[in-house]
């Protein structure tokens, strides 16, 4: 996790006038993939950096071969990010919020204002579509990070289409993080977590809405798995 902490940072310290792009994956991402989503494949393929937000990202990674990888979830690196990007940039960072229904993103942005010391310059829901008015309203706030919560694919389909519009910055995925900010969500208690088992506590709390996502999820993985599994022997050659 320390470590996908620094590589964002670095991400979004980079010199330049390109727009950057870190995207979360989870279980949601997962079935996408195992379904064949051209957008949003292409989305990961073209980002920057993807990081393991969810259980299911960790286990494929771990069986294709990856060593050093843990859950990172955007919950839990957001706020690091922000403060480690503080101390780099030598001055408070200037976030935008995009995504939730309205009011949320701009309660969001009192809590980083408050937790992280960041500046939110610009902040709007999710269910905008003009994005040459969204556009022009991000350049006039000029982020150093847009946090994008629109869940997937919706939200790295929009960070694509945008990235042709914006002056420099980074776009991070962030799923539902502005609700668990505010505290419309809850997370799970801290062991549960470390077990890699939020899904479970989520799916407690919210068992119509993540049910068909979990059992699809667990399903996909499985199929994913074993084309993992037949890629890391293929690359040891055994």
């Amino acid at each position: 996790m320390d470590g996908t902490i620094e590589a964002v940072v670095r991400l979004c310290a980079a010199p330049g006038s390109a727009v950057r792009t870190a995207y979360a994956l989870h279980v949601g991402g997962i079935n996408l993939i195992a379904e064949h989503h051209a957008g949003y494949s292409a989305g990961l393929r073209a980002a920057d950096a993807v990081y393991a937000d969810g259980a299911a990202a960790v286990l494929l990674a771990r069986a294709g071969g990856a060593h050093r990888i843990e859950r990172a979830a955007t919950t839990d690196i957001g706020i690091p990010v922000l403060t480690r990007l503080k101390s780099v940039l030598n001055r408070p960072v200037r976030v935008a919020l995009v995504g939730g229904p309205p009011g949320l993103a701009e309660r969001a942005g009192q809590v980083l204002e408050s937790r992280a010391n960041a500046e939110v310059t610009h902040t709007s829901d999710g269910f905008r579509r003009d994005d040459e008015v969204v556009a022009e309203e991000l350049r006039r706030a000029d982020p150093d990070v847009v946090f994008v919560g629109m869940g997937v694919p919706t939200e790295v389909e929009w960070a694509e289409r945008m990235k042709s519009l914006l002056p420099a910055t980074t776009l991070i995925t962030c799923g539902g993080w502005f609700g668990f900010l505010v505290g419309d969500e809850r997370r799970a208690p801290v062991a549960l977590r470390r077990l890699n088992l939020e899904w479970a506590h989520r799916l407690l709390l919210a068992p119509k809405r993540l049910y068909p996502r979990y059992v699809q999820g667990t399903w996909n993985t499985l199929r994913l798995l074993r084309g993992q599994l037949l890629a890391r022997r293929s690359t040891i050659g055994l």
